[in-house]
């Protein structure tokens, strides 16, 4: 007999994370995008003459990288290069990560022929960046590239939508061969002035844009240049800041704007001249008596002429003009960053400074060589990146405290100069520059309070000018010839962060240093663990190797890791949390209300409120506490298992935001009661090495708290992405526990099924299944169902796989839920409330195998089996 029926379900993408709140790293509406790139060589023509470049999948600059806020990008990179490569990531902030930074105090370099792959999340950030090579010169060469992280819908931009939104890529070039320029500086050589300059990798009149009259438009403007601060502007048109490096700024408007290297800024320009062609126009600053300039054509769609005469000139010497502009650049108070709440809700101007660093560039000699630095200490780096050589506790790679955190006014000397400073103090910072030269500083992993800049010596006095209200944040900051720049900087990010020049050739030959931002602690609150996918080199790969000799090349003990003992959990719907000792109590219990409310969620009496066949779930004459209880209820008590146990999984390196909940089995023991209190116990039942990723298969027990009886087991298979490869490739570790016809995959049959039920969900399922316990915005907030990629939100994946099991019930059980023995179904697509679905069902002995679709989108969403304890006479 085949049902028709009215229902909704939805099934966990394969592509959605596992939440687990007691990590915070990554939640569900957090979605990934992947980029494959191959770094080569090819020869390049930017000022007319050829040169050999540095491209990425062939383009020169490289690709853009368009994200939204938390968005994780995993990135590989495969090194055509015959020399050893890095990228690095310019204002990203790498949460708790510096092992994925990309410069070699924290990252080995990948080896020609080879692969890595950064696996970086954007988290709390906006804003306009840009990525380049961290290594050698490699960036004389090209291989960067803009970054854009935009707004997630749900929070206000203080600007309309423009137009369009452009990447902007300025900076000085040579056309002298990276290689060239890095022997110069290998012998203790001085770099002449660069040839000229780029806009998006073109000389003089090689950029265009095309722009419709009227319209208003974005332009991210990076200076990814070697050592020229330079200017920018538009013939005839205003630009208005709207944002610097992640901060919204208040929206002054400008005719031309100082970008010293390494710096971002976002402005809106608004077509309103004539229709014409006009001049995009980019020149050094600081130069003189040379001073460099490219050009670019803004091109009106309605354009009735070229651009013809001088560009329009701009300012090249004035230092106070600059700096005027520099104190006029402000954080918009009111406008929302990557959170809701406003950017002026932090009120840094109020919190005491813990500590004062002042950092004083210099210029010298060493050994008879030109060399750079910082208080003094010229910066060499060891054979082991420092940050490994922490992880790792390897003595003899860096000292801590290796520079003072003030100049003393002594002679160059080399070091591998590390600074350690706490976890979460509140530091200022002053850049002092004695020199004839605009310096410009970068810190990596963080974003800082511009509080002040001005000429001469800092002194305490000079704080008596600090800006502690409006001051902007940004990643990198200028400090004018003779002159200083303060900050403020909470330091809330464990790792060891690159503290830089900008100017290149300096930060080659030393003028850097790494800020060690240190705890005790060893919570991943504070700081990921090292990649599963780290590089290791020199020290770092012996030390590894010692650690591991005694487990045949794994990353972990299997038999130590099978042995593992779960702390016993008793859930508690309610929720109350206590922690005795090491075991994780979660109080957990279920009443009548809340198994029809569950019930209702998967659709139960959806379309006809008094079905005979499914009221009991709901109601009974007799009362609300002899309401029967639908099997799939069982799913609701392993999600805190999970939750509270995976972490402390003893030797398991795996990255939290790469996990994936992928198929579910249930074992039912005996019926539910209406009502109960649980005790789980905790197993792993399965682990399996996959290659490019590791299944771990965790296996709950539930039983009666009042009465110690079994009631039901739910073994959860969870994949995690880039922690395979622990065992020997030919024979790959695999272990499970089960046997094996409990394998959640099954192979459909191509006949005819025994059975279909249709079922329209409804457009409110999702809000009502929620209600179950599962509050992930992903199925109820439609701003952040968009940012993951979906066009509304979408059904549960366990509530899909209560709709499907009701069918099979419905047509196989007629009725009876207690004849369901086991339930197996593998997640295999979303769903969108108020779709139809449509369940298949063939017979096979005891077995109901079985798949859901989306009728409308013809798309299996949902596969298993169903075994029973008997068949029904009527069948």
């Amino acid at each position: 007999m085949l049902l028709h029926l009215a229902g909704k379900t939805a099934v966990l993408c394969t592509f959605l994370c596992l939440t687990f709140s007691i990590l915070s790293t990554v939640k569900a509406e957090d979605p990934y995008k992947f980029f494959n790139w191959n770094v080569t060589y090819g020869f390049i023509y930017p000022l007319g003459v050829r040169q050999q470049g540095i491209l990425i999948n062939g383009q020169f600059p490289g690709p853009d990288i368009h994200s939204v806020t938390n968005d994780n990008l995993i990135i590989n990179v495969f090194n055509s290069l015959d020399e050893p490569f890095l990228l690095s990531w310019n204002g990203i902030q790498q949460r708790r990560n510096s092992f994925e930074d990309g410069v070699f105090g924290t990252t080995c370099p990948i080896p020609p022929g080879k692969n890595f792959t950064y696996i970086l999340q954007v988290k709390d950030q906006i804003g306009s960046f840009y990525y380049f090579p961290s290594l050698g010169f490699h960036k004389a060469a090209g291989a960067f590239g803009g970054i854009r992280i935009l707004s997630r819908p749900r929070i206000p931009v203080p600007f309309a939508d423009p137009a369009g939104d452009y990447t902007i890529l300025i900076g000085d070039w040579y056309k002298t061969n990276h290689t060239n320029l890095k022997a110069i500086l290998d012998r203790g050589r001085k770099l002449p002035s660069p040839d000229g300059i780029l806009i998006n990798g073109r000389g003089s009149n090689g950029y265009y844009l095309t722009v419709e009259q009227g319209k208003t438009y974005r332009l991210r403007i990076s200076n990814v240049g070697l050592q020229n601060s330079l200017n920018f502007r538009i013939q005839n048109h205003k630009m208005k800041l709207v944002e610097v490096e992640g901060t919204h700024t208040l929206q002054s408007t400008y005719s031309s704007l100082d970008v010293h290297v390494g710096q971002s800024y976002s402005v809106l320009f608004t077509a309103d001249q004539p229709g014409q062609d006009y001049y995009i126009v980019v020149t050094s600053r600081f130069t003189a008596p040379v001073v460099l300039n490219a050009t670019g054509i803004l091109h009106y769609s309605n354009s009735a002429g070229s651009v013809s005469g001088p560009f329009p000139g701009g300012p090249t010497t004035q230092i106070d003009w600059s700096l005027n502009q520099a104190r006029s650049i402000r954080t918009n108070l009111t406008a929302s960053g990557p959170r809701p709440n406003p950017q002026g809700s932090y009120h840094y101007g109020m919190i005491n400074t813990t500590r004062t660093i002042v950092v004083a560039n210099s210029a010298g000699q060493v050994n008879g060589k030109q060399r750079y630095g910082v208080n003094s200490v010229s910066f060499i780096a060891p054979d082991t990146p420092m940050k490994l050589a922490d992880y790792f506790k390897i003595q003899g790679v860096f000292k801590e405290n290796s520079i003072s955190d003030r100049p003393y006014g002594g002679g160059l000397y080399l070091d591998t100069s590390v600074l350690t400073v706490p976890y979460r103090a509140f530091v200022e910072i002053v850049f002092q520059n004695n020199e004839d030269i605009v310096q410009s500083w970068h810190l990596d992993g963080y974003s800082f309070f511009v509080v002040g800049m001005d000429g001469g010596q800092w002194t305490t006095a000079s704080r008596n000018g600090y800006n502690l209200r409006d001051a902007v944040s940004r990643c990198t900051t200028q400090v004018y010839p003779k002159a200083w720049t303060a900050i403020y900087i909470p330091l809330d990010n464990v790792g060891m962060w690159n503290l830089r020049t900008e100017f290149w050739a300096r930060q080659y030959l030393g003028q850097q240093f790494y800020l060690r931002v240190y705890t005790d602690s060893n919570s991943l609150r504070d700081e990921f663990p090292i990649p599963k996918n780290a590089l290791l080199c020199v020290r770092a790969r012996i030390e590894f190797s010692k650690e591991t000799s005694m487990a045949d090349s794994s990353r972990f003990d299997h038999d130590l890791f099978l042995a593992h003992k779960f702390p016993e959990v008793s859930l508690l719907y309610l929720s109350m949390k206590s922690r005795q000792g090491s075991r994780l109590i979660t109080s957990y219990t279920y009443t009548e209300r809340d198994a029809a409310i569950y019930a209702l969620g998967v659709g139960a009496c959806c379309r006809d409120a008094i079905d005979s066949d499914e009221l009991k779930y709901v109601y009974h004459e007799n009362g609300q506490q002899f309401v029967q209880v639908l099997p799939t209820f069982a799913a609701l008590f392993s999600l805190g298992s999970l939750t509270n146990g995976i972490i402390d999984l003893p030797g398991l390196q795996f990255d939290p935001r790469l996990l994936l909940h992928g198929q579910q089995y249930i074992q039912i023991y005996k019926p539910f009661p209406s009502n109960a209190s649980l005790i789980n116990k905790v197993s792993l039942a399965g682990l399996h090495d996959k290659g490019k990723a590791a299944i771990l298969e965790l296996e709950t027990k539930s039983y009666e708290k009042e009465s110690g009886e079994l009631l039901c087991m739910n073994r959860s298979t969870i994949y995690l992405r880039g922690a395979g490869g622990f065992s020997n490739s030919s024979h790959p570790y695999s272990y499970s526990n089960y046997p094996k016809n409990q394998v959640p995959a099954v192979k459909i049959p191509k006949s005819q099924p025994f059975a279909v039920f249709e079922d329209c969900t409804q457009p409110s399922q999702a809000l009502l299944y929620r209600l179950s316990g599962d509050y992930n915005p992903l199925h109820s907030d439609p701003m952040i169902a968009k940012v993951a990629g979906f066009s509304r939100p979408i059904l549960h994946g366990l509530c899909t796989l209560g709709f499907a099991v009701r069918a099979i019930i419905k047509c196989i059980c007629r009725g009876d839920a207690n004849i369901v023995k086991t339930i197996s179904g593998r997640f295999l697509l979303h769903v969108y409330p108020g779709e139809t679905l449509i369940t298949e069902m063939w017979l096979d002995g005891l077995r109901v195998v079985y798949q859901t679709k989306v009728k409308e989108r013809n798309r299996a969403v949902l596969s298993g089996f169903v075994d029973l304890h008997r068949l029904t006479s009527s069948l």
